[in-house]
């Protein structure tokens, strides 16, 4: 909670888009006292900026907090501020500089104070400090972003295209509505009456509301939704998916009998019987077969090459460390830790 208020704090001492930390901070380090106007310095001779955030080795070392043993460098400071280019910042007003200065040394003195009382060992500051030490790790062996990693080339990223082209390809599919029923007596009334309608489309929708008994369809005006002509293999749904969002069986019998109809809004001519009852079957869409190219996919191809790459590098360097660590694991013991549902 403390650390939430003081960044609020800070955020409403440097929220105008005039002001900013690093600025503020390089005019403090810059400026005299407020009243002293009149001095102007001679010129300076120009030193090569050496620092990510637009500052000259000098410039980086100062220092501009000191608060017990604790010591803030420019750089130090800039780094914690993160990524703000300096050229768009501007000061101002020396009251918003003594400010900042204020807060930020509050905040050092309540880090002070929490090491004095122990907090710097409890466990969520470890968990913090872990973190972030296994960043600074990644980033030793792997670069900031993961640069060092091998990187993926064009050659790559076609030979994993052309190996799975099957992914980025669609086969041709059809949807279609049907009306399920429980006799193939009943099934046929109803086919007749709806052949025999001035509103074949009209009347096919009303008989599919009124008497359709499939469950999975119930709810959906007995739309079965787009279909292969080969039903794909099965696969393990979610318990916690919705009803709505989970694929509808479609028996072989009725897929078959869904492609062979040629015209939108066609109605099957015959009662079809599966092993699921006998359906009244229209046809609703047809959607072409087609493949995504190369320059369409490449990117998210290349982004899970290099998303497997990293975890591949990560994963062997986990695997040399386990290896030289001489650790002793004892997995038999987890199921012992209860958690709340």
């Amino acid at each position: 909670m403390w650390s939430k208020l003081l960044a609020r704090s800070r955020l409403r001492s440097v929220s105008s888009p005039r002001f900013s930390m690093p600025v503020l901070l390089i005019a403090a380090l810059a400026c005299g006292p407020s009243g002293d106007d009149d001095h102007k310095p001679g010129p300076v001779e120009a030193q090569p900026l050496v620092s990510a955030h637009g500052l000259t080795s000098e410039q980086a070392a100062s220092l501009v907090l000191s608060v017990g043993e604790e010591r803030v460098s420019l750089e130090d400071f800039a780094t914690r501020l993160g990524p703000r280019p300096l050229k768009r910042l501007r000061l101002t007003e020396p009251e918003r500089r003594r400010q900042f200065f204020d807060e930020m040394v509050d905040t050092e003195l309540f880090a002070i104070e929490a090491r004095k009382q122990g907090m710097f060992e409890g466990p969520r500051i470890r968990q913090v400090r872990e973190r972030a030490m296994v960043d600074a790790l990644m980033a030793k062996h792997f670069g900031p972003g993961g640069d060092r990693v091998k990187p993926v080339t064009d050659a790559d990223v076609e030979a994993y295209y052309e190996a799975n082209i099957a992914r980025f390809s669609s086969p041709l599919r059809v949807k279609a509505t049907h009306i399920q029923l429980k006799t193939r007596a009943r099934a046929q009334k109803l086919l007749q009456k709806v052949l025999s309608a001035d509103d074949r489309e009209l009347r096919f929708a009303e008989t599919a509301r009124l008497h359709n008994t499939d469950p999975a369809t119930l709810e959906r005006m007995g739309d079965l939704g787009l279909f292969t002509l080969e039903a794909p293999k099965p696969v393990e749904v979610d318990v916690n998916t919705s009803a709505s969002m989970r694929p509808i069986p479609v028996p072989d019998v009725v897929r078959r009998a869904a492609f062979a109809l040629e015209r939108i809004n066609d109605i099957h001519p015959e009662v079809i019987e599966s092993d699921q009852g006998f359906h009244l079957l229209k046809l609703t869409q047809r959607r072409a077969a087609g493949r995504m190219s190369l320059a369409q996919v490449q990117r998210v191809v290349r982004q899970q090459l290099a998303k497997e790459r990293r975890s591949q590098a990560l994963d062997k360097l986990a695997e040399d460390l386990r290896r030289g660590a001489g650790i002793q694991l004892h997995p038999e013991h987890l199921h012992l830790v209860q958690v709340a549902p």
